[in-house]
């Protein structure tokens, strides 16, 4: 019927879906420190990578209930890169930091129409998203100590974000 009594109230639940999540993910990283001359340097470098994603979805709690219709969602494997790299140094009243940063996120998701949502039975295509993104920027900072207790930072920053291969396809 599309509603629950919980003690004397009735609540709709035409807007509730049920599903269930298939994910195989892999999360590894590394990071450095060290120095250079006067200056201590730090590095780290991630990668998240989703080998396996699929997710079942209801079309609405009285179809997860009864196991009709739904959608399977399914996740190509997708990952994505980080870097993030600053040396700093200090002298007189000045602690002087510089930096890069990068980031590049690649994904390709594809859902279908089922017949029954548990087990995607009938699976007809109906949309599918791709792209990637990049990330990478530079910066600079100054702070310059005053007196105890009191310091002013100047700092400058250039990031550049790109979007590519990006693409959505649709069933009508």
């Amino acid at each position: 019927t599309g509603t629950v009594k919980i003690g004397d109230q009735y609540w709709d639940t035409s807007a509730i879906n049920l599903s269930i999540a298939q994910r195989s993910e892999l999360l590894t990283g590394i990071g450095a420190k060290g120095s250079l001359g006067q200056w201590d340097i730090t590095a780290n470098l991630s990668h998240f990578w989703h080998g396996k994603a699929k997710t079942y979805t209801s079309k609405g709690y009285t179809n997860g209930i009864s196991n009709t219709a739904g959608t399977l969602t399914d996740l190509d494997p997708s990952a994505w890169w980080t870097l993030d790299a600053h040396a700093s140094t200090e002298f007189n009243r000045h602690a002087i930091t510089a930096g890069i940063t990068a980031n590049y996120y690649a994904v390709k998701s594809t859902t279908y129409n089922t017949t029954r949502w548990r087990d995607a039975s009938d699976a007809v295509f109906a949309l599918q998203t791709q792209g990637k993104s990049s990330l990478s920027g530079i910066f600079a900072e100054d702070e310059i100590h005053l007196s105890d207790g009191l310091s002013i930072t100047a700092g400058a920053r250039l990031d550049q974000w790109r979007l590519h291969n990006q693409r959505l396809l649709r069933l009508h």
